[in-house]
């Protein structure tokens, strides 16, 4: 129970589903999740577990829904982007051009830490079909701020 007397909802699954995992779970129950919470009393569940299962689903689907809408934006975002992103994105074989797995050996980081900074403006990069390209001056810049600031 939690403050007030309301008791506390606890999701049926044994574990929270974001992201992919999400979208693909809910893809593959979504169908039957309509009359889930009612086949769940007829079987002989409380009330009470019936409305777990309900809010357990409708967290799967809100997750899904999220997930769906972020790749939306990613894939809106690396065919237009804004004219500043544009005209600083790395030219196509100027041998400037860094693989996020080179740039991240480069950097002392994770692959996925230098996606996450191509995303958010950090390095100058451009989507190349579903992979980054990294300038390699910005990954320099990076470096010397980076050593600057130590």
């Amino acid at each position: 129970m939690t403050g007030g007397g309301v008791p506390e909802r606890r999701p049926l699954l044994p574990a929270t589903f974001r992201g992919v995992a999400a979208a693909w779970l809910w893809r593959r129950v979504q169908h039957e999740a309509r009359g889930a919470p009612a086949a769940l009393m007829a079987a002989g569940a409380s009330r009470r577990e019936a409305e777990a299962l309900a809010y357990s689903l409708a967290e799967l689907r809100e997750s899904a829904r999220q997930w769906g809408e972020r790749v939306a934006q990613d894939r809106e975002g690396s065919v237009s982007g804004t004219a500043e992103q544009r005209s600083a994105e790395p030219e196509a074989g100027s041998g400037h051009e860094l693989t996020t797995t080179q740039a991240s050996a480069l950097l002392g980081v994770s692959d996925g830490i230098v996606r996450r900074w191509c995303r958010d403006g950090r390095l100058v990069a451009a989507r190349r079909g579903r992979s980054w390209v990294v300038d390699r001056g910005s990954v320099g810049d990076l470096l010397e701020a980076r050593r600057s600031a130590a």
